[in-house]
């Protein structure tokens, strides 16, 4: 596998070394009997999470593919997704069983089971201060659970159709989902979380709707300095400024629909990645010009995401 380009965290650099790409072959992390069905990467990028077809969760060193953790997660059903907290205590794992498997980071041990969907989920994203978890499934709700209290905190009902997706703002304010509705609804997180239980019922006129996609939206993105990033199966970007959540740019990546969508660490750069053309692109968020484009040799480019030292990381099943 071979990766064009160089990136770090200040914007692109010229020169056509790899140093500051990062790849993640699945098929170099040995031991998986059934297809690799998810993927995540520790937030320093040092380990790597995968699920696979019959339910198991493994845990591998980076650098040396060493497998350091097996997980039981879901008895023979396929993992949908994962997710690894910003402060690297737990990992968090979603099954054809309908259910999320709290797993200790350290231990493996799965610490907590948290039933609340009827169907499959589609996604999981822990908040940046790692104390709350959203799910999002085909039941047309996302879940909002509390991880510091082991317990469910909210059901949000408010999309017509699969809620595919989900991202929390970095100060913690804000929690956005994208739905097979072509809709983001961005809910203000304090009122989901008070100080003083119970949390009121939420309203309609508290949250934002947001109807520019044309299709199924697919991914969701906060920056650090207060940008949205939202991708669909209509292949656009759309970025907005996370406090109005009004409109700033819109971005056509002209791939397919989009699989994944990261902003780096200092804001400057947003990486993007298409389904059907296996090509990193990466624009300046502030002038949301495309700089580069990363070609990648892949039966399956699941993610891409910065690390906090500016790297860009390319996660699947790469030749």
């Amino acid at each position: 596998m071979e990766l064009h380009g160089n990136l770090d965290g200040g914007g692109i650099l010229e020169g056509g070394t790899s140093e500051c790409v990062e790849s993640v072959n699945i098929r170099e992390y040995w031991g998986h009997r059934h297809v690799v069905t998810a993927i995540a990467v520790f937030p320093l990028g040092d380990r790597v999470v995968t699920g696979d077809g019959h339910g198991r969760v493994r845990v591998f060193e980076k650098e040396s593919k060493q497998l350091v953790g097996y997980i039981r997660a879901h008895n023979k059903h396929h993992v949908c997704c994962l997710h690894v907290s910003p402060d690297r205590k737990f990992i968090a794992s979603a099954g054809l069983d309908d259910l999320i498997q709290l797993i200790d980071a350290g231990t493996h041990e799965i610490v907590k089971t948290f039933k609340g969907h009827k169907r499959q989920i589609l996604d999981l994203k822990f908040s940046n201060c790692a104390q709350f978890l959203c799910s999002t499934g085909w039941d047309n709700k996302a879940v909002l659970w509390n991880v510091s209290k082991l317990s469910k905190q909210a059901v949000l009902k408010f999309h017509m159709k699969p809620v595919s997706c989900c991202a929390f703002s970095y100060k913690n304010n804000i929690l956005a989902t994208g739905s097979w509705d072509f809709s983001v609804r961005a809910y203000p997180l304090d009122k989901l979380t008070p100080a003083s239980p119970p949390p009121r019922r939420l309203q309609e006129e508290d949250i934002t709707i947001l109807t520019h996609h044309k299709s199924k939206v697919t991914c969701i993105a906060f920056s650090r300095a207060g940008m949205m990033g939202t991708g669909s199966y209509d292949g656009q970007v759309y970025i907005y400024h996370y406090r109005g959540l009004y409109l700033l740019a819109h971005l056509d990546p002209q791939g397919g629909w989009l699989r994944s969508l990261a902003f780096s660490h200092d804001s400057l750069l947003l990486a993007t990645v298409s389904d059907d053309d296996y090509i990193v692109r990466v624009w300046d968020a502030v002038t949301r010009e495309l700089e580069e484009e990363i070609p990648i040799k892949a039966e399956d480019l699941l993610l891409c995401s910065f690390l906090p030292n500016g790297k860009l990381v390319a996660a699947g099943s790469l030749m």
